[in-house]
């Protein structure tokens, strides 16, 4: 969310591909096209990060979010009917990935925005630097790699075998460069949109 949003790494978006794909495989995601996310957080990112758990939590404890991530101690924190639908939700794939995202790369940095005033200049000045797009790219890095995405060419192809909502396989046409071969179908519009509003 843009109101949550604070300042990341100085880091290129080059940089964050190369962390993506050694998180990638750590987590042992290999060039699998749909990554089991939920299986690797919880199984696999406990033995990179000592005391890591996703934790599934009512409604009523995350009202305005779908999940969130914490780092002392470190979690992410998912709403039980995310977490109950698991790898079989293309939303819920890319908010426990955008979340590993922020693990990745923000675990270890201050937050603060009670005085945020000048933060939030910088983070205007410097959109690159952007917390929540640092986490995005993290994302695509997770669900649908540059390889990947060239491979598979078309917007429809990335969203149904990375099982990705359509925006973010249109993000990863955008950003790897691919061209999107026709407009998008009223069907695939409303899916953005309520995958925007979602998050």
């Amino acid at each position: 969310m843009m109101s949550d949003d604070y300042l990341g790494r100085d880091l290129s978006d080059e940089q964050i591909e190369e962390r993506s794909d050694a998180f990638r495989g750590l987590l042992g995601l290999g060039d699998d096209l749909a990554p089991d996310v939920f299986f690797a957080a919880e199984s696999t990112l406990p033995e990179l990060i000592p005391q890591f758990a996703l934790l599934p939590r009512p409604l009523s404890e995350l009202p305005n979010n779908y999940a969130l991530t914490t780092y002392k101690p470190p979690a992410i924190l998912v709403r039980e009917d995310i977490y109950r639908k698991g790898n079989s939700d293309p939303r819920g794939r890319a908010i426990i990935a955008h979340e590993l995202g922020h693990l990745l790369l923000h675990r270890d940095m201050p937050r603060s925005l009670k005085d945020g005033h000048q933060e939030r200049k910088l983070l205007i000045n410097s959109l690159n630097q952007s917390s929540e797009r640092q986490a995005d790219l993290v994302m695509l890095g997770l669900l649908v790699p540059r390889r990947i995405a060239i491979q598979l060419e078309t917007l429809d192809n990335i969203a149904d075998r990375c099982r990705v909502p359509y925006q973010v396989a249109e993000l990863a046409m955008n950003h790897y460069g691919l061209r999107l071969a026709r407009k998008l179908q009223p069907y695939q519009r409303l899916a953005m949109i309520s995958f925007d509003e979602d998050i």
